[in-house]
């Protein structure tokens, strides 16, 4: 049984700690909202040594959220299921590299799609440290990675594709 934060969160801040020791000038941006935001809350300030490093935002309408995601070096997302969801296809249709679970389900992503999306895959906190050290470090894997990401969005999971996808299944229903 998993008793950690809804989407892994608390990997973040083990990573943030860490990352602390190197790098000073980083913001991580969370959004005041969800099942467990105060109890994530109470986490955080037990690290007083990255409370310049947090940004709170209030839950933002999808254009503002989009700007944000449009000012931003990367998206960090869903630490705990196999899958990718919502976030992650948002951050990548802006030009944006997600840092991410990499035990998604491969057989599930071989069916959908012909080959796994573009992301830093994270599966413990030291894997999502690397990840953003990178972001922080090196801005061209970051914007090489982004753009495969953009591109393969745009390959297999565009809004074209999605409805091409839906009026091949309803293609197969009778309403009469």
């Amino acid at each position: 049984e998993y008793n950690g934060y809804l989407k892994g969160n608390e990997k973040i801040i083990e990573a943030a700690v860490k990352l602390r020791k190197e790098f000073s000038n980083f913001k991580i941006i969370f959004i005041n909202h969800g099942g467990d935001v105060s109890r994530f809350k109470e986490l955080i300030n037990k690290y007083p040594e990255i409370e310049n490093n947090i940004i709170w935002k209030e839950p933002l309408g999808k254009i503002k959220l989009y700007k944000t995601y449009m000012q931003v070096d990367a998206i960090l997302d869903q630490f705990t299921l196999k899958a990718f969801g919502g976030i992650a296809v948002e951050a990548m249709c802006t030009k944006n590299a997600v840092l991410m679970i990499s035990k998604m389900d491969e057989s599930n992503m071989n069916t959908f799609f012909e080959e796994s999306m573009p992301a830093f895959f994270c599966d413990n906190a030291e894997d999502l440290y690397n990840g953003m050290k990178i972001v922080i470090s090196d801005n061209d894997a970051t914007k090489k990675i982004a753009e495969d990401a953009y591109n393969w969005i745009n390959r297999y999971h565009s809004k074209q594709k999605i409805v091409e996808k839906n009026c091949l299944a309803y293609s197969y229903c009778d309403f009469s």
